[in-house]
């Protein structure tokens, strides 16, 4: 979490898993019709993503 205070910025870890988008990434793929082994393969593919698309917004 990064907080401003002053001229500097506070960070400090958050304790609850913010990173896992599991049930929103499902949702999606499912309302895409994803369903079976095409489902498995496309969730890990969509979740493999998702760490790295926040550190490139982070930076």
């Amino acid at each position: 979490m990064i907080e401003p205070e002053g001229n500097f910025k506070i960070v400090s870890p958050i304790h609850e898993s913010s990173d896992d988008f599991s049930e929103f990434i499902l949702k999606d793929l499912l309302a895409a019709g994803y369903e079976g082994e095409k489902l498995i393969t496309e969730f890990i593919n969509r979740k493999s993503q998702i760490k790295p698309a926040i550190s490139d917004m982070i930076a």
